[in-house]
């Protein structure tokens, strides 16, 4: 929770209401928290490629540009960036979350068959540089 909300101090009302945008830390700081050792240790800890950060980046730039109706050209590989987000929401969710999992178990198997579906739709279209 202190990791979404960007501060140590934080509680459950600083992550509920995801609108409230000045209580949600950037993409980039939270990456940099998961691959720390300072906050977290193996498994939980995420181990990001050189390769996969700039696809993370590529896309959250892609969003922020879409959101503010700025222009933006697709990334070089959109699928490859696609799956190397999906790779980090399975890895800090599903596979090795940070988390007490108990009280969120319907909400964890609805992203893990999201995650899922994604994947086969990544797969299934090829990993060319069309959308």
């Amino acid at each position: 929770m202190a990791a979404l909300s960007g501060y140590a101090s934080a509680s459950i009302e600083d992550v509920v209401n995801p609108s409230q945008t000045d209580r949600v830390a950037p993409v980039s700081l939270l990456l940099r928290r998961a691959r720390s050792s300072e906050y977290l240790n193996p498994p939980e800890r995420l181990e990001l490629t050189r390769s996969q950060l700039a696809r993370l980046e590529d896309l959250v730039a892609m969003r922020n540009a879409a959101v503010h109706g700025l222009g933006f050209q697709l990334p070089a590989h959109p699928r490859q960036a696609a799956k190397s987000a999906a790779g980090v929401i399975k890895h800090l969710i599903l596979d090795h979350p940070a988390f007490e999992v108990a009280g969120f178990v319907l909400f964890l198997s609805l992203i893990g068959r999201e995650l899922t579906l994604l994947g086969t739709e990544l797969d299934a279209n090829g990993s060319g540089n069309t959308p």
